[in-house]
């Protein structure tokens, strides 16, 4: 069984106590209660039901203070995922301002930017596949106004593309 160390010094047991009261976040009181209850001889398992998480979370927050204290404790805001696309960050407005016939690779006639000629663009110049979500996620990072327009192929079909301003 994993505990908090058994003996915490008076510093150690004061400091708990002072942040147990000061804390405004519950995440961040669960987390001490988690370490009193721990120091007090409390089983992960027993710790486990009382507040609803895995035992490999209630053990990592123990490993946490006994490795680093209080500090070690704490929690970062996660970064998640990390985003696609950001070697474009700089080029959006040089590639928007293009049409997409003057790029010889895209091998096209359009001379407005659609999600997919955006993700063929991507594919052929860069060599990634992307989904036309991660092109629209993109662009509204970007802040690129997209406005729908309705382009005339022949009197039989019509093609809704994005105009990038």
């Amino acid at each position: 069984m994993i505990f908090v160390k058994k003996d915490l010094s008076e510093k150690e047991r004061q400091g708990l106590a002072e942040a147990l009261k000061s804390a405004g976040d519950v995440k961040w009181y669960r987390r001490l209660k988690i370490i009193e209850l721990s120091s007090e001889g409390h089983s992960v398992p027993e710790l486990t039901k009382m507040f609803g998480l895995s035992s490999t979370t209630i053990r990592n927050y123990i490993h946490s203070y006994n490795t680093g204290g209080l500090d070690a404790l704490q929690y970062g805001k996660s970064t998640g995922r990390p985003r696609a696309l950001t070697f474009l960050d700089g080029q959006w407005d040089i590639i928007l301002r293009r049409s997409p016939s003057q790029f010889e690779k895209l091998n096209t006639t359009s001379q407005h930017w659609t999600l997919s000629l955006l993700a063929h663009f991507v594919e052929r110049y860069y060599g990634k596949r992307v989904c036309l979500q991660t092109i629209a996620n993109a662009l509204n990072r970007y802040r690129a106004r997209r406005q729908r327009r309705l382009c005339f192929l022949n009197s039989d079909t019509i093609e809704r593309q994005y105009s990038f301003e």
